[in-house]
């Protein structure tokens, strides 16, 4: 089996040339979930990433119920694929992000799934648990809109364009 790679945009760097025999699968790496409660910022985050990588394929859910319910139903052989990582917000209703994160980490097919938490909080009791339930990252929401913004921009210029991911 050949190893997966990512294509990023030809501006960031040179293409390699493999003989035609051992060719890699090309990986879109073009899948993100958006969970967040609040829908100005779902809202700005779609703007915000439609306008910078018109390739990207967003969906959103408003609460870590909904985004479990969400994954379970994809990444089978016949259904959906599952999104190739996820922006997670911590304070929500019904199952909060951490609590998301704790169910995303203990299922089997869901665990080496990138989860960047994004978020307001910068409580350390917060951040400190997220790490504990490997997090992927974990970021503050910039509050000014061109910050955050740019701080979107980055976040899906590296996880969605530079990051490889397997099929």
């Amino acid at each position: 089996m050949k190893p997966p790679v990512c294509v990023s945009p030809a501006s960031a760097a040179p293409a390699i040339s493999l003989p035609a025999a051992s060719a890699p699968t090309v990986v879109p790496c073009r899948r993100l979930l958006i969970v967040d409660d609040d829908p100005a910022d779902v809202f700005l985050a779609r703007q915000a990433l439609s306008l910078f990588d018109e390739g990207l394929q967003i969906d959103d859910v408003s609460d870590g119920q909904q985004a479990l319910e969400f994954l379970q139903q994809r990444g089978h052989k016949t259904g959906p694929p599952l999104p190739h990582f996820l922006l997670l917000d911590i304070n929500m209703p019904r199952l909060n992000g951490l609590d998301t994160l704790k169910a995303i980490r203990s299922d089997d097919r869901l665990k080496s799934l990138p989860v960047i938490i994004l978020t307001t909080s910068t409580a350390p009791n917060d951040i400190q648990r997220a790490w504990d339930l490997q997090a992927t990252c974990y970021l503050s929401k910039q509050l000014e809109l061109d910050a955050f913004t740019q701080q979107l921009q980055h976040l899906v210029g590296f996880w969605g364009r530079a990051v490889c991911y397997p099929e």
